[in-house]
């Protein structure tokens, strides 16, 4: 594919999105380690004023706390914390549940997972290309939706939720959530 017009001046190239490529698939399963099995992960972000409130931030794991004890008890929850964002320690409680924390690379996080949840974010790529079920939770808030009034635009690539009953009734539709139940 030739983008751009015809000119003098040498063509670009495009190959698409690389990482989407079932090769990409097989190098990452021979070269990254698998840290977890049958896990859940949250793929975080940090709290923004443009992207996402803190308050936001933390009823959305509140929200994914109370929807993975209902939906995946069994399971761990490795929420994978963005590079800018700072956690104090490694673990965290939230509703009673113990997760963890990682800064570990997305793709050895979420091998072996069993879900994906996105706090939009762009990570959600990496779980498709070894095709890990994700999905986006987002709550927007008013500069949020002055900045994106058509909404997140990862809707084209993932189901997205903006409110936790929605994330509820989609995550107990899995047909394979009873085998880590």
């Amino acid at each position: 594919m030739i983008l751009g017009p015809p000119s003098s001046q040498p063509s670009i190239t495009g190959i698409g999105y690389p990482i989407l490529h079932p090769l990409w698939r097989q190098f990452i399963a021979a070269s990254v380690p698998q840290l977890y099995r049958d896990h859940v992960v949250i793929l975080s972000r940090d709290k923004s004023q443009y992207y996402l409130l803190e308050h936001n931030r933390e009823q959305m794991l509140r929200d994914v706390v109370a929807i993975m004890d209902e939906c995946f008890p069994g399971a761990p929850i490795v929420l994978k914390a963005h590079p800018r964002e700072v956690f104090p320690g490694n673990i965290l409680q939230i509703g009673g549940r113990r997760i963890e924390v990682t800064y570990e690379n997305t793709y050895s996080v979420v091998r072996g997972a069993r879900l994906a949840i996105s706090f939009w974010t762009s990570a959600f790529f990496q779980c498709q290309a070894l095709g890990v079920p994700v999905v986006e939770y987002h709550l927007p808030h008013e500069r949020f939706k002055e900045l994106y009034p058509q909404g997140s635009l990862n809707v084209a690539f993932v189901p997205r939720f903006e409110d936790a009953q929605s994330l509820l009734e989609y995550c107990k539709s899995l047909p394979w959530r009873a085998e880590i139940a």
